[in-house]
């Protein structure tokens, strides 16, 4: 089994074995199946033709699909977890590490759109009941976001945020990312769309102007 600790997170791919580099390289080629071609072609076949490899290989490392997209899932959001914090940890006042978070996430996905299609991918299966095992460690992630977001508020605040704001908050940004997933905008308008989706954010949740 294709343990992401020693894969995702390695800093250098000249640090895995052959075997690891192959099962990294399928999963990439998920991610722009996804992308490409949705989650209805999913399937050994066409991620097989993508990565160049035989189906039969494909099987070799992964023992189902539903394996394989858990992984992918779980790839792509450790893509954006790495950056997301890195970004934050850049600052200490909550309102900067809102932004910080914002603009991150957003810019993550502007300049990565597969990976947005990899994630509504995700909350489209989310929405079957009878397949959310396969989507645990993803909504997980984004609940994960929601305590961050909802922390954050309550330093800015120096209070509990109003009811329900918080969920407002994350439904928009993760609206957001879907729209980017699907409709990427243009590299000259991408600092205006995350400088407007933060604004809109703010708006959201209530923060006053001094707050600035």
């Amino acid at each position: 089994m294709l343990n992401e600790a020693q894969i995702f997170r390695k800093i250098s791919e000249n640090d895995l074995t052959k075997g690891e580099k192959t099962k990294l390289h399928i999963i990439r080629s998920c991610v722009t199946v996804l992308h490409e071609r949705g989650l209805t072609k999913f399937t050994f076949d066409n991620i097989a033709t993508q990565c160049g490899l035989k189906k039969s290989h494909i099987a070799y490392h992964f023992p189902n699909k539903i394996h394989l997209f858990d992984l992918t899932v779980r790839y792509v959001f450790l893509q954006g977890q790495n950056i997301v914090v890195k970004a934050m940890n850049e600052h200490t006042d909550p309102l900067k590490m809102l932004q910080a978070f914002i603009y991150a996430s957003h810019d993550w996905i502007l300049k990565n759109p597969q990976y947005g299609s990899t994630i509504t991918a995700m909350l489209a299966i989310a929405s079957q009941k009878d397949m959310n095992d396969t989507t645990n460690f993803g909504l997980g992630m984004i609940h994960f976001g929601y305590q961050r977001i909802d922390g954050l508020l309550r330093n800015i605040f120096e209070s509990e945020p109003p009811e329900g704001i918080t969920s407002l908050v994350q439904d928009w940004l993760n609206g957001r990312v879907v729209f980017c997933a699907s409709t990427t905008p243009r590299p000259e308008k991408r600092d205006l769309y995350k400088y407007q989706s933060w604004q809109v954010a703010k708006q959201i949740a209530g923060i006053p102007d001094k707050h600035h």
